[in-house]
Parts: structure tokens; sequence; C-alpha cells
């Protein structure tokens, strides 16, 4: 209600009863006596300030402008209402509900988590048994979502009693028990009386109103109105209330160590998950950057032989493999009339030769039968002739086959050198000199090259390089390193592993790094040429430390940090030295202790939470 209508309401009140007679003053025309306007309004402001003070009426509103709203749902009755949790090695259990009272349905909210993770455990039987003056026992249901089971009690005499409950799920079997309910008599609670700021505050305005009543009839206008200003000024701040501000204070961002609550049904929602802290074995690790190279000899570049134009077919594939010796392209020779005329004479001058040589090869052949023959026959009257004539038959025959042999070779040679036809003595092919990956093409069928134009390349990928730059600091330890963990962007979450196999000898003035190569298994073909690279290389002794997953790592008011669940509905932000990066976990050096349960999915929405003031 607000002052208008108070002033409404006094009109109505019969001034004799309130006032006395003796402070109503005559009408000019004859009327009934009537309260001045300045006492009424005064008189309005005292019966607000009254109704404010009352026991029953709310000081402020609340939550809004309309001052009828009906009762709360019973989900905000019990996200006002207790909170419990409790914990074992396997889950964690909250339970929330409206203050116990002793006869009356008391309903309450479970949620369950696995402990470790912290992730909703659904369709799981929760048996509640509530021990005390009196035991009650009831069996959850499942809600909609998952981990929330809903439930209802009811304790017949007021008191501490204490809720055993008993899990299965699966192969889940387990006991909670949550301390702590206390059950309130019937009745209890409610909005607390306020009868002596009803007393005060009426005494204090009355004493106002009536000296603004003495200083009017006084005739001491100053008095009377300051009267009226305090008179304001102690009333209106009672009709002031939440719904007619709304510039709520913004809370500060939390820090290192301070809690951040989330309520377990947003945690839920918001799919926030944990992993407790493992030790492992970590060694000192040097780590650079680099990027991916082919070894030199598993490159090849190819030009064309000759000047002349490509003909089909020409091989374009990038990326396709190719085989040792299969043809890529052909380039035709462009032959000037002369250079015609001359391959064409040089082309008779070879067909004459190797007539020649056929003939000759004929006439040895024949020798070569000849001598055998006669070879045969002495051996066969070995006994009837000198052995001088058997000798000498034998060197014969030799040299006749040595001079067949040589007349083949030169004739095989004649063969390959000389084409069958004109057309084909202007084509060189252009072939892959290994087996590989078609890496660079360069030619169009028709198109007109020269020996200086490159027309493919051709890689073996089975084996690359990762080129490093090593630190100069670096290179008294580098000595000692023979293998080398590597990754790359492109595959996050693999890890190849290289040897070490040449260090540069010139060290970058700009940069002062020193190349480092290593040889790379590659049979799959994922690295690629001038793919980033980060390579680490281990030194030292191995040690175990605490480890946590990378994407746990998080970073708050410029901290490096994670977030550790450390009750059911709270967080804590703890800062972290973070040592080196193996297989997606990150050494933690300082900061943690083995055990602790950290945040590694949902971690933004923590971090938000804490920046917006550690409450969600």
């Amino acid at each position: 209600m607000d002052l208008q209508a108070f002033a409404l309401t006094s009109r109505s009140i019969s001034l004799p009863h309130l006032t006395g007679a003796h402070l109503a003053r005559p009408d000019l025309k004859g009327s009934p006596p009537r309260m001045h306007p300045v006492h009424r309004l005064l008189l309005s402001t005292g019966l607000l300030a009254l109704t404010v003070a009352t026991p029953g009426q709310p000081a402020r509103a609340h939550e809004g402008h309309d001052h009828d709203d009906a009762p709360p749902p019973p989900r905000q009755a019990i996200a006002g209402g207790i909170t419990l949790e409790a914990a074992t090695d396997q889950v964690e259990l909250v339970l929330k509900g409206p203050v116990p009272r002793a006869g009356e349905p008391f309903p309450v909210r479970l949620l369950l988590a696995d402990h470790a993770t912290n992730r909703p455990v659904g369709q799981a039987r929760i048996d509640l048994e509530m021990g005390g003056a009196t035991v009650a026992t009831a069996s959850a249901v499942p809600a909609r979502a998952p981990g929330i089971y809903e439930a209802t009690l009811s304790v017949t005499v007021p008191g501490e009693v204490q809720i055993i409950c008993s899990l299965s799920a699966g192969g889940l079997d387990d006991l909670v028990v949550l301390e702590g309910l206390v059950v309130q008599p019937r009745g209890a609670g409610g909005e607390a009386f306020r009868w002596p700021l009803a007393v005060g505050s009426g005494a204090g305005l009355l004493a106002i109103w009536a000296l603004g009543w003495w200083a009017w009839r006084g005739k001491r206008k100053v008095a009377g109105a300051a009267a009226l200003a305090v008179l304001f000024a102690s009333g209106l701040p009672a009709m002031a209330h939440e719904g007619h501000d709304h510039e709520a204070p913004v809370a500060p961002p939390v820090g290192v160590g301070t809690p951040i609550v989330i309520a377990k049904e947003s945690q839920f929602l918001l799919g926030i998950t944990t992993r407790p802290t493992v030790r492992r074995e970590v060694a000192e690790r040097l780590e650079w950057l680099g990027h991916v190279v082919p070894p030199v000899r598993a490159v090849a570049t190819l030009h064309a032989p000759v000047e002349g134009h490509l003909v089909p077919p020409v091989r374009s594939e990038l990326g396709s493999r190719v085989r040792k010796g299969q043809t890529l392209a052909i380039v035709e020779q462009i032959l000037s009339s002369s250079d015609q005329i001359q391959l064409a004479s040089d082309r008779l001058r070879l067909a004459t030769e190797r007539a020649q040589l056929e003939t000759a090869l004929a006439q040895a052949r024949r020798e070569h039968d000849r001598a055998r023959l006669e070879h045969e026959r002495l051996q066969g009257i070995r006994d009837l002739v000198a052995g001088k004539l058997v000798v000498e038959a034998e060197t014969t025959r030799r040299k006749a086959a040595d001079a067949v042999a040589g007349l083949e070779k030169q004739l095989g040679a004649f063969q390959r050198l000389s084409p069958p036809s004109l057309e084909q003595a202007r084509r060189f092919p252009i072939v892959a000199p290994f087996d590989g990956l078609l890496v660079e093409a360069h030619a169009t069928p028709g198109e007109h090259v020269d020996p200086s134009k490159t027309l493919f390349q051709v890689l073996d990928p089975s084996v690359m390089w990762v080129e490093a730059d090593v630190f100069e600091r670096d290179l008294g330890r580098l000595s000692g390193v023979r293998e080398a963990r590597i990754t790359v962007e492109a595959f996050p979450g693999t890890t190849f592993r290289g040897r070490l196999v040449s260090v540069g000898q010139t060290l970058d003035p700009e940069s002062r790094t020193v190349p480092a190569r290593f040889a790379v298994p590659n049979p799959d073909g994922r690295l690629r040429t001038g793919l980033f690279a980060r390579v680490g290389a281990d030194v030292g002794e191995r040690r175990r430390v605490l480890s946590v997953p990378v994407e746990a790592l998080s970073e708050l008011q410029g901290r490096k940090v994670v977030f550790v669940h450390t009750s059911a509905e709270v967080f804590v932000a703890r800062e972290v030295t973070p040592g080196t990066v193996e297989a997606g976990q990150v050494a933690i050096l300082a900061g943690l202790v083995a055990g602790d349960r950290v945040v590694v999915e949902g971690v933004y929405q923590v971090r938000s939470t804490a920046e917006r003031g550690g409450r969600r």
C-alpha cells in the first residue's frame, strides 16, 4: 500500500476518536470540524510507519513489484532449506529439503555422484532410514535428471536424527550416513515478532507528530516544517524495498584459495567432472621448437632431359603413390630439318654398323662351332694323338667363345641405342627414381618445357626429419641425448619418437640456436613437410611427481591454477607450479597433494563462477 492509499484511509478515520475536538478547526461555512491537511498527512505517515513495524506485515517487499505473490513452489522451498552432505570412498551424497517439523511430511532431494569423477550416478536404489527418538524409513525414486532422486520422510518426535542411506547401483554397494538433521516442533519457526520495533517506532513517530501539532498551533511554521521533514526522513525509508532498487551490487571475483560454491544440480547440468591426482615418473626435459623437413636423399626433383613438349599421358595427381621406374611424363624433342636429317643419317650409320656386327657375330659363332667340334674329336682320340694338339684345340675353342660373347654384348648395346622409329627416337621418358609420393607436379600435356624447369618432385615419406632449434645454453646437455619425443599440433595427443642424426656446427647469430635433426619413422605418412613441432628430450634421472591432465590447468588472476573439489558443493583454486608435459599429463611440482580431486571437465564454468563472485 502506498502513501496516497494511507492518506485516503486517514480521511475515513473518525477525528474525535484520534485527536479530540481541540485538534479540529471549524469550517468557514459552518461545516463539521475536520482535520487540518498537515495533521492528516502527518497522521497518515505515522500509520504507515506503524504498519511497517507491526508484526505480520513485511518491512520490505521481496524480489519484485507484486507484493501479493503466492507462496514459493516446493523447489524454491527445498533450495532455501537445509543441506546435508556425506561422502565415502565410492560416492558423494547431498540431501536438500525444507526445515523438517515433527509430524509433517518432509520432502527431500538426494543428489548422488561418483566420488572420484563427480559424475552423476543414475539408476540407483536408495533406501533411507531415520534413527533417533523414532524410526522412519523410505525409498528414493529417480527424478528426471540423472543422479537426482526424491523421497518423502516423516518424523513424529522433534530432535536430532541421523539418516542412514543404503545405496546400490550395478556393481556399487555402499552405506552413507548423514548427520546433523534437527527436526523442529510442530508450528515452530515463522516470522519473528517485532514488538520492540513496533513500540519504538510508534512512540518516536507520535512524539514527532505531537511536536509538529504544537508548532503549528503556535504559528511556528518553521518548526512544524522541520518536524514534518524529520517525520518523512524516518518513515519513508521503511517504504523502500528491493523491488525498487535493481542495481544490486556485483560480488567481486574470488581469488586463489577462496571457496567457490556451485550447487550439485548445477554441477550435473554443466558436466563438471574431476579426477584424482596420480604420481608418475618423469625426468627433467629440454624442449625446443622445430619443423618437419624431408631427408636429403628422400627427395628427387625431376627435370626435362631435353627441350620439347609433353605428350600424354602426364601424371599430375598430388599425393599419389608412384613406383620406382614408373613413367610420369614423356618429353617429345623438337627437331629442325637439319637435325632430322642428321638423326636419319645417324640411324642409317648405326643400322649399317649393326648389320656388320650381326655378320661378324654369325661368322664368330660358326668358328666357335668348328672349334668346339674339333676339340671334342681330339678329346675322343686323346690316346692316339699328341697332347699338344688337344691343348691347342681347347685354346681355339675358348677364343671363339670369347669373341661370340663380345659381339653379342655390342649387338645388345646397338639394339638399346637404335630406336625402331624416328618418332620414338625423339621421345624421352621421365621416370620415378624410387617408391614414394608425388608431392609436386608442374606438367601439363602439350606444354613446352626445357631442362631448366622442374616438372616433378617425388618424396619417400617413410622416414622424415624434424629439425629443432636448440638453444645455445642447451648444447652442453645435448651430447647425452639420443632420442626425443615429438608432438605436432595437427595430431594432438600423438607422440612421435625421433633419433638424433646430426647437430649443426654454426650458431645463428640472431636466434642463438643450432639446428639438430631427428629422424622420425613415418610409415602412415602423417608427418608432412613444414609442420611445426615441439621436441622434448629427457635429461637427468627420473623421479616420481604428481600429475594431472593438461586440460585441468587453467589461469586465474594471472596465476596458473587447478580447481580442487574439496566438498560436495565447494571448489577451491590452487596455485600450482607446472612441469613437463607427456602423453596428455602435466607434472605438478608444487601446489597439490596426492588424492586431490581436480576438475578436468567444466574448468571454464568453474573459472567463470569464480570471476563472478564464487557462487552459482
